[in-house]
């Protein structure tokens, strides 16, 4: 069995060993944005699929790195004749529509766009989640190996968050594939409520269907002709043929299932682990996204005439969540806020370092915002000086960043520092909209 985990690009290799360091599991497949892993045969028992959902939930809520968690059943492959890398495992599967091509040891299926909805809803309906190389899956359609309640769409990301503007969502072309498939559903009994929404969250108890689109580049021979030259003369004495590899685009769709607990954390819930949040156009930073998700991640309930601070506020994109939700917000930063939020009549600015302001102005505070460009260290240090004046506190939300990513590897000792801090939950977590960073989360 094999388990697909998307992530953030560029933070694979980091995920890869958090994974070998908490389960002993190796990767296999592995593209940007989009890792796959081997389950031991010795976690793969028939208890009806008991060991496997408890595996999973308990990866994606103690995973850092990971944004969903799914069994895989298959991949498909929409292009024409091309050449499988060497590294690739592939399933295969036969039907109508679909034909086969073989280059070196590997089998692949080729698919048309007209035939892609069938060709997933027949990995589903399979008498096993997998077939070997080499043997097909009937197509008659029986019984489901899962019943599914609902259809995750969505695709691993092409860039690093934030950068060139790039955000992560379900884009037009996939909602679309997401309606075909709801509605060419051929169980359709067992949809849960909603299903026909992709922005829809799933419920506790319900099996989802995931389809992840993989793009990738594959090669196909290309017939080229150029002239051979005698180094001496300088003079053509011949065309030569070659045959040489060319890149051409592929859409490989990965198909997996995962299982809604009531303890699996919410980003199970939506496609790809992405929360419907699209960032204000008065939003005046992408810090607005960050502490939107954060704050539904973590479960923080700020109420209305809640006293918070904001560290780091500047221009004013996490007050401004705080804001929306009708708290009192004392946003302290050097910087400049920006004029949107100081007219907001519930912000204060503190203009300086947190370091040099009164002590006093934090006496009622009861939630701490923190996004501070700095070392995780000093903002531990900041945070922790607050603490010193104010026992009061509920709860903090903050990032850490991760200049580099070798500072992965100090998380463990980060959350042991502020396990001293005598709050009841911790959770850390790289949210979909985190860039070189992690969100930490603690209340009483």
């Amino acid at each position: 069995m094999f388990l697909f985990i998307p992530c953030q690009v560029g933070c694979e290799r980091v995920l890869k060993e958090e994974i070998r360091e908490l389960y002993n599991f190796n990767s296999a497949f592995s593209r940007a944005g989009f890792v796959t892993f081997k389950v031991p045969d010795e976690l793969c028992v028939d208890d009806g699929g008991e060991t496997i959902r408890l595996l999973m939930t308990h990866l994606a809520n103690n995973s850092i790195f990971a944004r969903t968690v799914s069994i895989f059943l298959g991949k498909l492959y929409m292009s024409g004749d091309f050449e499988i890398p060497e590294t690739e495992h592939v399933t295969a599967t036969s039907q109508s529509g679909c034909s086969r091509t073989k280059h070196t040891d590997h089998t692949s299926l080729n698919i048309s766009a007209e035939n892609l909805v069938e060709s997933i809803w027949q990995l589903i309906s399979a008498p096993k989640p997998a077939a070997p190389i080499g043997y097909g899956i009937s197509s008659a359609v029986s019984q489901p190996k899962y019943f599914i309640n609902r259809v995750h769409v969505f695709s691993r990301d092409c860039l690093m968050t934030g950068q060139n503007g790039f955000e992560p969502a379900v884009s037009s072309d996939l909602v679309e594939l997401h309606s075909k498939l709801v509605s060419g559903c051929p169980f359709p009994k067992f949809l849960g409520v909603g299903s026909e929404r992709f922005d829809q969250p799933a419920f506790v108890g319900e099996t989802v269907l995931d389809v992840v689109r993989v793009d990738v580049d594959s090669y196909t021979q290309v017939n080229s002709k150029f002239p051979k030259l005698n180094m001496e003369t300088q003079q053509c004495e011949a065309v030569v043929q070659e045959q040489i590899l060319t890149p051409i685009p592929a859409s490989v769709y990965f198909v997996g299932v995962h299982f809604v607990t009531e303890e699996s954390p919410i980003h199970s819930l939506y496609s790809g682990g992405i929360l419907p949040i699209q960032l204000p156009t008065d939003a005046v930073s992408r810090a607005w996204l960050k502490f939107e998700e954060g704050l539904r991640w973590s479960g923080i309930s700020i109420d209305a005439g809640a006293s918070c601070v904001d560290i780091g506020a500047a221009p004013g994109g996490g007050s401004q969540v705080l804001l929306s939700r009708g708290a009192i917000v004392l946003g302290v930063d050097p910087a400049e806020v920006a004029p949107i939020v100081l007219n907001n009549p519930n912000f204060k600015h503190i203009r300086g370092r947190i370091n040099q302001t009164q002590r006093f102005l934090y006496k009622n505070v009861r939630w701490v915002i923190a996004d501070i460009n700095v070392a995780p260290k000093y903002t531990l240090d900041v945070l922790e000086d607050v603490l010193k004046y104010n026992s009061k506190i509920n709860g903090m939300l903050f990032t850490l960043k991760l200049s580099t990513l070798e500072l992965a590897k100090h998380i463990p000792q980060f959350v042991k520092r502020i396990r001293k801090w005598d709050f009841n939950n911790i959770k850390v977590k790289q949210l979909v909209f985190n860039r070189h960073e992690v969100m930490v989360a603690v209340k009483k």
